[in-house]
C-alpha cells in the first residue's frame, strides 16, 4: 500500500487523540509529556513548531493514498551535534500489522536524512512495547543502551532502550 507525507495539522491531532485507549497507550506513544486523555491542545504547540526552513521540530501526519490518516511521527533537530530524534511513531489501531510502520519508518529515515546536517537518528522505546521494536530492529535501528526507570506509570517504572541509525547505514 502506498503512503504519503504531509505535515501533522490541528484537523490531524482531533483524530489522532482518539488512538489512545488509556494512560499506558499514551505514555508508551508519548513518553511522559503527555496525559490521558490526550486532548488536540496538547498537540497544538508541537505542531506549531513545524515551520521553516531549519524547523527544531517536524511533525508529520502519514496518509494511505485514498487520503485517510493512518500515522504520525516527529522528528526533532540537533543540527549543531548533526543529530535528529525519531519519536511519537503512531499507526492508527486498525491499520497496525499490515505492514504500514516499515513504510513509515523509511519516510521517518529519509526525512531525516535529507538534511546534510544530520548524521544520526536516535530514537527511544520502551522495553514492554514489542511491536514497536521489532519494527525498529527490522528498519536497521541499533539498541545502544538502556535508559532504566525513564518513565513512570503509578507505582511502575519503565526502561526504554535507546537506537539509533547512522547515516552510513542506510539502505539506499
Amino acid at each position: 500500500m502506498m503512503l504519503t507525507l504531509r505535515p501533522l495539522n490541528t484537523d490531524d491531532a482531533h483524530e489522532l487523540v482518539t488512538w489512545f485507549k488509556d494512560e499506558r497507550e499514551v505514555l508508551s506513544w508519548g513518553g511522559p509529556y503527555f496525559d490521558f486523555p490526550l486532548s488536540p491542545a496538547a498537540l497544538t504547540e508541537l505542531i506549531s513548531e513545524h515551520k521553516g526552513q531549519t524547523p527544531s521540530r517536524e511533525c508529520w501526519a502519514v496518509d494511505r493514498r485514498d487520503g485517510a490518516f493512518v500515522g504520525s511521527f516527529q522528528i526533532a533537530y540537533n543540527y549543531r551535534s548533526g543529530q535528529a530524534g525519531l519519536g511519537r511513531v503512531v499507526l492508527k489501531p486498525d491499520q497496525r500489522g499490515k505492514g504500514l510502520g516499515s513504510q513509515m519508518l523509511k519516510m521517518a529515515e529519509e526525512e531525516a536524512f535529507r538534511r546534510p546536517e544530520i548524521n544520526r537518528l536516535e530514537l527511544r522505546v520502551f522495553t514492554g512495547n514489542d511491536p514497536a521494536l521489532a519494527s525498529y530492529k527490522r528498519a536497521g535501528f541499533v539498541v545502544e543502551g538502556t535508559a532504566r526507570q525513564s518513565a513512570r506509570l503509578g507505582s511502575e517504572y519503565w526502561d526504554a532502550l535507546v537506537m539509533s541509525k547512522l547515516r552510513s547505514e542506510r539502505e539506499l
